[in-house]
């Protein structure tokens, strides 16, 4: 059931994001599109309103995850789909944020600490989900501390980028 769930709300969203390019123009887009660079104001403001859409349903998912696991002391199978649909979500977010800001990978802060919660998120996601095949019982109910720590990290970039965005903007 939950696997159900997680393919058909990944689905929407892709298909979504795909029509949107589509009917946009945005596969004729080059990389490296900073707002000035783009001839069509909308969609540079529509690609940025999914970027942000993205992210925070990341935020969303994550945390929802990471204290319900926190709460309920022992990891569920609802929190692993919550914790993919959420890794999803912050990989869709950073592409499209990436894209806009025409940069790619840059070597500072935000983006050494981004790229760490990204691999993070998926080393912890990987493991929750071999935790769970295996249903290593004190793993289970010890698997929060862990779900924290990858939380407090991943919350350095999200703010950052947030920051950064305000301060261009």
């Amino acid at each position: 059931m939950a696997t159900t769930i997680f393919f058909v709300v990944f689905g929407y969203l892709a298909n979504s994001m795909t029509i949107l390019m589509r009917c946009s123009g945005l596969n004729s887009l080059k990389k490296g599109m900073l707002l000035d660079n783009y001839d069509n104001k909308e969609l540079f403001r529509a690609m940025l309103i999914f970027a942000v859409i993205f992210i925070n349903l990341a935020l969303v998912f994550y945390t929802i995850a990471v204290w319900g696991e926190k709460i309920q002391g022992s990891l569920r199978g609802w929190h692993l789909m919550l914790f993919w649909i959420g890794l999803v979500f912050d990989i869709l977010g950073t592409t499209n944020m990436s894209r806009l800001a025409g940069e790619g990978f840059r070597m500072n802060f935000h983006g050494i600490t981004g790229i760490l919660a990204i691999l993070l998120m998926l080393i912890h996601t990987l493991w929750a989900t071999r935790v769970l095949v295996k249903n290593d019982l004190r793993l289970k109910s010890t698997f929060h501390r862990f779900s924290i720590l990858v939380w407090l990290i991943w919350l350095i970039p999200f703010v950052s980028g947030a920051l950064l965005g305000m301060m261009r903007g």
